[in-house]
Formats: C-alpha cells, structure tokens, sequence
C-alpha cells in the first residue's frame, strides 16, 4: 500500500471530527487513544532541526519540542509531524526522568545536547515520510472544515502560555 493511502487509513482510524478542530483538542483525542499524556516544549533548536520526540521510560507520557523560532505556522506543522509519529508508533529514544533532567539542565551549556541525543534515535526514512504525509493530510482536513485560523495556533502544555494566547484572542 502507498503511503499515501496508508496515512488516510491511518487518518480515518482516528475517527476524530475536525469540524470542531483545535490542536488542544485535537492533542487531547491523541492522548485518550494512545493513553498517554503528550507534552509540547517549545524549544531552541539546533540548525535545521525542527522538532523531536522523545518517550518517557517510566511514565506514559511523550515530549514535542518544537522549535520555538520558526513562524507558527511552521511551528504547527511540526507539532502535527511529531503527532504523526506518535500516532503511527514509530519508534523514539525512550528517556528516564533522569536523562531527561541532564539533558534540559545542559542544553544550556550545550545548545546541540538534542540533536545528539535525537541522533542515535531511530529515524528512518519511511517514517520521515509517513509522519510528514499524515501531517499534510490532517492539515488538509482542517482546511477543509473550514477551521484554517486553527492552523496558526500551537498547542502548549504551559498553562502560562495557554493564558497569554487566550489572552490575545488566539485560542
């Protein structure tokens, strides 16, 4: 099967009504199926990377990070790229609370601690593919259901940010 045909099954097994999209809720729909929390980090990122996934080894919960310089636009279409991996079960780097705290302490001191980890992740290419595929296809859902503005929102797990963007009007 095409992954394209492939991604649309995927899509259509989500089952979920993009008449009513917004990424929160959208997020929200992946976590209850996959029954765990996922978590969005807005993030630096090293030169020519976007966005990465990582598991966490001792609780069900994944972590987006996100570039937080490109423009929102680009940063949604990296949310839903990261989404689409998770939805498809590719596999990430599984981190320990532990290695997770490491790497967010030094990253300071170490801008591209990220991409070093994210390197000796899986990434093969059919996966790139298929999580780049499905991303454009929710995103034509969403254009679909006429519910375009969605697309320049981002999800975040602050809830200081959620304020601030409900503040503007944006969410």
């Amino acid at each position: 099967m095409k992954t394209q045909a492939l991604m649309a099954a995927k899509l259509a097994e989500l089952n979920f009504d993009f008449d009513d999209f917004t990424m929160d809720r959208f997020v929200a729909h992946v976590e209850k199926l996959k029954g765990r929390e996922i978590h969005f980090v807005p993030w630096s990122m090293p030169p020519r990377m976007y966005g990465a996934w990582i598991s966490d080894a001792e609780e069900p919960r994944e972590f987006v990070f996100y570039d937080q310089d490109i423009p929102p636009l680009h940063q949604v279409h990296t949310q839903l790229h990261e989404l689409a991996h998770i939805i498809n079960d590719h596999p990430t780097r599984r981190l320990t609370r532990t290695e997770m705290e490491d790497i967010l302490r030094r990253a300071d001191q170490e801008p591209d601690i990220l991409k070093e980890v994210l390197l000796r992740a899986p990434n093969e290419a059919q996966h790139e593919d298929e999580a780049e595929t499905l991303a454009a296809l929710i995103q034509k859902q969403v254009i679909r259901h006429e519910r375009l503005q969605q697309l320049a929102v981002t999800v975040s797990s602050h809830d200081s940010m959620r304020d601030h963007f409900t503040a503007l009007g944006l969410i």
